[in-house]
């Protein structure tokens, strides 16, 4: 009867064990995540080839391979997603160029 105790105690206690550490990272990606926002955004905006290094794709044949705002010519750029908030404009153009937040330039 001890050894069926003792199996059971091991049990729970495996089981309790799994259960905190699964509930630890859930907690852990919450607070990462939601609170400290500690992820990157990665930006689109307009650029003009002439006077810059660009990316290009090809929106007039192929639509379905464009963003809604159907840049054809355009530069990326990553932002830490709590500096996201200071941009005044969805592309944080004018707050890189200013030096308000930190924009890495994506190649």
């Amino acid at each position: 009867m001890s050894d069926e105790t003792s199996t059971k105690k091991r049990h729970i206690t495996i089981t309790a064990l799994f259960a905190l550490t699964v509930l630890f990272a859930i907690g852990f990606s919450i607070y990462r995540y939601y609170f400290i926002q500690d992820f990157h955004y990665y930006v689109e905006v307009a650029c003009d080839p002439k006077t810059e290094e660009c990316g290009l794709r090809d929106c007039e044949n192929n639509p379905d391979s464009c963003p809604p705002n159907m840049l054809s010519n355009y530069k990326g750029y990553y932002i830490n997603a709590y500096d996201f908030p200071k941009c005044q404009d969805g592309s944080c153009e004018k707050a890189c160029k200013e030096g308000m937040i930190s924009c890495e330039p994506a190649e």
